[in-house]
């Protein structure tokens, strides 16, 4: 199986880092160029299974979570892999995304299958947050997280995998994100 990831910040490096033992590795990102790189968006559709999509989504200045990048990109992806020689029929959200994100783009595209995947990682230590973890969230439809599942059982065959909704995956980020925010608090 092989692997892409579009983005390669703190997030992206770790899920490289974390998968490159196991899987074959091709990276994407418009502003990094790196050995696993390939040149272009559609490149990486075509030569990967699963694309684990690691943007940012910013802050606007209402405070809500600007997510027009991921679904743009989401988007891209599903009409490049209408295309016969494209292999990618799932991509994975690790970015932070409002409940209700994962399901409308499910109903947005027609190519490919999207899955929530909360990444719990602190950025001074984001690759061995990635490679310790000992749980990780499936939120999408069948069959993918069974795919992914089983994906992410050779990688890690000591963590628990939860599979569940989009909706209930993206609230668990929110909650742990919470949760964190208020033990730094006191």
């Amino acid at each position: 199986m092989k692997i892409g990831i579009c983005g390669q910040g703190f997030v992206g490096t770790a899920v490289r880092e974390g998968l490159r033992n196991f899987f074959e590795v091709l990276t994407y990102d418009i502003a990094k160029r790196e050995d696993f790189a390939v040149d272009s968006l559609q490149e990486l559709v075509k030569k990967s299974d699963v694309i684990f999509q690691c943007l940012p989504t910013p802050m606007r200045k209402s405070g809500e979570c600007d997510t027009r990048l991921v679904r743009k990109t989401v988007l891209e992806i599903d009409n490049l892999a209408s295309f016969e020689q494209a292999r990618c029929k799932i991509v994975v959200i690790k970015s932070t995304v409002p409940p209700g994100t994962t399901e409308r783009l499910n109903s947005a595209v027609k190519n490919i299958q999207v899955v929530f995947n909360p990444e719990f990682l602190t950025e001074a230590n984001a690759i061995d947050d990635f490679k310790n973890q000992n749980r990780i969230i499936l939120g999408g439809p069948r069959p993918a997280t069974s795919t992914l599942k089983t994906l992410f059982s050779k990688a890690f065959p000591k963590s628990s995998i939860i599979k569940t909704g989009s909706n209930t995956a993206e609230m668990v980020k929110y909650f742990t994100n919470c949760f964190l925010s208020t033990k730094v608090s006191f």
